[in-house]
This record gives structure tokens, sequence and C-alpha cells, in this order.
């Protein structure tokens, strides 16, 4: 402490020194006033509790939900049919890949909601 008290007796007699009285006097009151603002009360914090909703990441679908796609497409096409039966049957079949098709995308629209 001794120390610190010592460097400013030294550094106000190199100011007085360096410059006039009026010049330190000036310099002084410029620095205090600069230090006053310093010691002015900051405002008190005010603490606003919200709710904030985060999104997180679920699986929207279970196992049991998802369309097996055998479930729903049963026409089964084979080898041996002929060509008007070949192409009944895959008519019958568009019909229902577009069932399926429609069941999956309601839940996945319903994932994505």
């Amino acid at each position: 402490m001794r120390d610190l008290v010592e460097s400013i007796k030294y550094l106000f007699e190199w100011l007085r020194y360096m410059i006039g009285y009026r010049e330190l006097v000036v310099l002084l009151l410029l620095a205090l006033l600069i230090l006053t603002g310093c010691s002015s009360t900051e405002p008190a914090v005010k603490v606003v509790m919200q709710e904030v909703k985060v999104p997180v990441p679920v699986n929207c679908i279970r196992k049991e939900d998802v369309p097996v796609y055998h479930d729903y497409v049963k026409t089964k096409i084979s080898k041996s049919d002929t060509g008007y039966t070949k192409v009944r049957k895959l008519i019958i079949r568009d019909f229902e890949n577009q069932k399926f098709a429609k069941i999956a995308e309601a839940i996945m629209k319903g994932c994505s909601d």
C-alpha cells in the first residue's frame, strides 16, 4: 500500500513539473468528472419469467401405426395370366396402391403439423 501511495505521489510531482498548476487542476477536475460518471448505480435487473416453446424431435409414428404395403396391396399378377386378366389386375393394384399412398400421406402429414 505504501508503494502505491508513493507511486501516486511521484506521478503528481511529475505532472506538476511537466504542466502548470492550472492545467493540473483542470486535468484532475476532468478526471473527477469522468470517474464520477462511472460510479453511478446500474439500473435494477428485472427478472421476467416467460414460457418459451422449444421444438424437440419426437418420433410421431409408432411402429404399430406404420402401414404395411402387403396389407393394402394384395393383388398378385402371375406369368400365366392372360393379357386381359393382367390389365384388370393392374387396374385393381393401382387402386390398392393409391389407397396405401393416401394412408401413408395422411400419417406423414400428421407428423409435420
